[in-house]
């Protein structure tokens, strides 16, 4: 009686060497010729960060438009919103609306926002990318971890986020992303109690007020 399985190519290779010396194993290789994503280019990527905060700001449902169907959101999100505990991450779209509607009412203003891409050898990659920001937003409500109660701060904060990206020709930007991951330092200020923000000496390249 054979079996028969689908092999990668490395474990394919001593598969069927062992086949022609009297075994019984019916080997099936996989398709060596995978074809690769195709690239993003520097321009798509550009555009696609800046219309994805814009829309994160102003329309939440054109920024759950700019996810693949299967994608992870890891950042800043409420537990119950988490479709991951462990990670943290959504993957869910009603869950990512609802993260999303949640700055609805703050004011927001970007001071930086810089596509940097990733490289394969001496070649830049604009499939993998890492954006550079920094941001304030206003009028922010944040819950006490411990007693719950609910105060309204103003915050700056620099991020990084990390996202992959793919080319969809189906959607309005061309481009969509199937991960984002959020790394930031925060600084509250702007209220009694708190120094002023420093980034209020600073000019904004875009501001939003979706309320």
């Amino acid at each position: 009686m054979h079996s028969s399985n689908k092999y990668p190519g490395f474990v394919c290779v001593g598969l069927f060497l062992l086949s022609t010396i009297g075994t019984s194993l019916a080997v099936e290789c996989e398709d060596a010729n995978v074809p690769e994503a195709e690239p993003v280019t520097k321009e798509q990527a550009i555009k696609f960060v800046e219309e994805q905060f814009a829309y994160y700001f102003t329309d939440c449902e054109k920024y759950v438009e700019t996810y693949a169907k299967k994608f992870e959101y890891c950042d800043f999100a409420p537990p119950g919103i988490r479709t991951n505990p462990v990670t943290g991450c959504v993957s869910k779209e009603d869950g990512l609306l609802e993260l999303c509607l949640a700055t609805q009412g703050s004011p927001t203003n970007i001071y930086q926002l810089d596509t940097v891409p990733s490289f394969a050898g001496l070649t830049p990659s604009y499939n993998e990318i890492a954006i550079k920001g920094f941001q304030k937003v206003t009028g922010v409500p944040f819950p006490d971890p411990v007693t719950g109660i609910v105060s309204i701060f103003d915050f700056c904060f620099d991020f990084v986020v990390v996202e992959s990206l793919q080319a969809a020709p189906e959607s309005e930007l061309d481009v969509e992303t199937s991960y984002w991951k959020g790394y930031f330092g925060t600084e509250f200020c702007g209220v009694p109690g708190l120094p002023a923000c420093r980034c209020d000496s600073m000019t904004p390249i875009a501001s939003y007020n979706f309320s």
